[in-house]
């Protein structure tokens, strides 16, 4: 289960928060040499929107797209009341769908995947809604609200729902450091399992945001819900460590 947590981890929805109506898009720099350096081209452009409903109704559609225009990753967010209703994730590189929905204290989870030889195999799993159980899609939005205690050096401790691996797992996020971005001033925050020792197996993610302003999200490096042919010639795929920088108007 550890292991699978590693590649587990999609990043989709970190451009924008829920009440923002204006698409956000983004370009995916994969990490070369080992991690040492970033292509100098991207590999994949994002795109996120949120589209208004009824009765309060919204939902945050983000995309990713190679750079011949394929979707490779769909994300689906609905929120009510904004309180969240429904997470979608949709892998088209491996076929799979996984789906995270609220129902009264509950948790709903499905998991929709190939297997050879079977066909579809369908998923189920249920969990007790607890505070603070975050999908990626709310998180800048939660550290927007508590940046005055982010800024002093506490941490922001919460359940972040693994759609893939059907549960939540304990995760904070934390000021790592004050730099320069592009000539203005910026923040790093971190973020990794609270569990020392799933920490071991899991990278965290660093997170950049403008110090002032509107503190925007101006990039995050870890690992992308992307997949690429491994170079092993097994034909499988694997994961991608990569720089997501955001673009805005």
């Amino acid at each position: 289960m550890l292991l699978k947590l590693l590649i587990l981890l999609p990043l989709t929805g970190l451009t924008a928060f829920a009440a923002d109506l204006s698409p956000t898009t983004g370009f995916i720099y994969p990490k070369i040499n080992n991690g040492e350096d970033v292509a100098a081209e991207p590999a994949y452009r994002f795109q996120r929107q949120v589209l208004e409903g009824v009765a309060g109704a919204r939902t945050a559609v983000s995309r990713y797209q190679d750079m011949e225009g394929k979707e490779v990753v769909f994300e689906s967010v609905e929120y009510v009341g904004g309180d969240l209703k429904r997470y979608v994730f949709k892998q088209r590189q491996i076929n799979q769908e996984a789906s995270f929905e609220v129902r009264g204290t509950k948790g709903l989870f499905t998991l929709k995947k190939q297997v050879k030889g079977k066909g579809e195999k369908i998923e189920t799993a249920s969990r007790d809604l607890e505070p603070e159980v975050v999908v990626i899609d709310q998180l800048i939005d939660k550290m927007r609200e508590k940046w005055a205690s982010l800024m002093k050096g506490d941490d922001y401790e919460f359940r972040f729902v693994v759609v893939f691996n059907k549960d939540v797992y304990g995760f904070e996020v934390f000021k790592d450091k004050e730099i320069d971005y592009g000539g203005k001033p910026a923040v790093v925050f971190k973020m990794k399992p609270s569990s020392f020792f799933i920490s071991m197996f899991v990278r965290p993610l660093y997170l950049t945001f403008e110090r002032d302003g509107e503190r925007r999200i101006l990039e995050v490096d870890g690992r992308m819900p992307i997949k690429h042919f491994s170079d092993d010639g097994s034909g499988d795929y694997s994961d991608i460590e990569a720089i997501l920088r955001f673009k805005y108007r």
